[in-house]
């Protein structure tokens, strides 16, 4: 079988206090933010953990204490397509389909995402790029 996943790309976490939560990630623990943006759907930064790997800090303007403030996990793959048809193959759950985004920062990143449920419910993101990070 041929390898589609490269490894993970980011976690995402649910924060109600976006700079709190950036000031933490660089000053306190010394990491880089890379991107930023908002858009319709919220505002986000993606903050550089190492080797190509991220935090996503998401902005929600009130917590909702029953979930967790993770939201999901992104795993980098090399074939978004195959990867997902085999799930689908494997009767998983895919919670998005496959969707080409640009990320709208001042160097805009571009991918094709798609999610499906865990075997424990949890939320993953495949993240096939097509521009170096």
């Amino acid at each position: 079988m041929k390898k589609e996943i490269s490894g993970l790309h980011h976690i995402s976490i649910k924060t109600t206090n976006l700079q709190e939560s950036i000031k933490f990630y660089t000053e306190l623990l010394g990491l880089k933010l890379k991107y930023d943006w908002a858009d319709d759907s919220g505002k986000a930064v993606l903050i550089d953990s190492g080797d190509g790997n991220y935090i996503e800090l998401w902005f929600e303007e009130k917590s909702r204490s029953t979930e967790s403030v993770l939201a999901h996990f992104a795993l980098r793959v090399n074939s978004i397509e195959s990867l997902v048809k085999r799930l689908r193959e494997n009767n998983i759950e895919i919670t998005m389909d496959v969707r080409g985004i640009t990320i709208p920062s001042e160097k805009p990143l571009k991918a094709k995402i798609a999610f499906c449920k865990g075997p424990s419910g949890e939320s993953i993101e495949f993240f096939e790029e097509f521009n170096s990070l």
